[in-house]
């Protein structure tokens, strides 16, 4: 409910179809696809077209005897045609771009840094300048698949 009007805010029920080509190109790029798309709010119904893209990148960078740093890049990008009912809550341009550097500590545990980018365009003319928002990060990173028959979890 918003605070100031008291009109309450509907909820996003979004369903996105995708049609393209995925590709696994190397051991350094782990995934890449493109596509056409149409999604739909159905808390704000409108229907829209559009074209999306996402990649994953992963490199291990040896430092001799103290262990390997990874580096992560997470890309997605999806553009939107315009739509018989935008409004200023609809996006005609969404990129996110991830950098994250994990260095070991102990086993699977490691010390996470990153840098998550999100740009931003909207559909409607009020909203046509480009935006940016920017999140550094620090954490714990836990990063192992557990086998239950065959390896204690702890």
């Amino acid at each position: 409910v918003d605070s100031k009007t008291g009109v309450v805010n509907p909820r996003q029920l979004s369903l996105r179809a995708v049609a393209g080509l995925l590709l696994f190109p190397g051991p350094n790029w782990r995934r890449t696809d493109a596509g056409f798309l149409i999604e739909n709010d159905f808390g704000r119904p409108n229907p829209q077209l559009g074209f999306q893209s996402r990649s994953e990148f992963e490199k291990r960078l040896s430092f001799g005897h103290h262990g390997a740093v990874t580096y992560r890049l997470r890309n997605d990008f999806t553009w939107f045609f315009p739509a018989p009912k935008d409004t200023k809550a609809n996006l005609s341009l969404r990129y996110q771009m991830v950098h994250e550097l994990l260095i070991p500590l102990v086993d699977e545990l490691s010390l996470s840094v990153a840098a998550d980018m999100f740009f931003f365009r909207g559909k409607v003319k009020e909203l046509r300048d480009p935006g940016l928002s920017t999140l550094l990060r620090v954490g714990i990173t836990y990063d192992r698949l557990w086998k239950p028959r065959y390896q204690p979890f702890f």
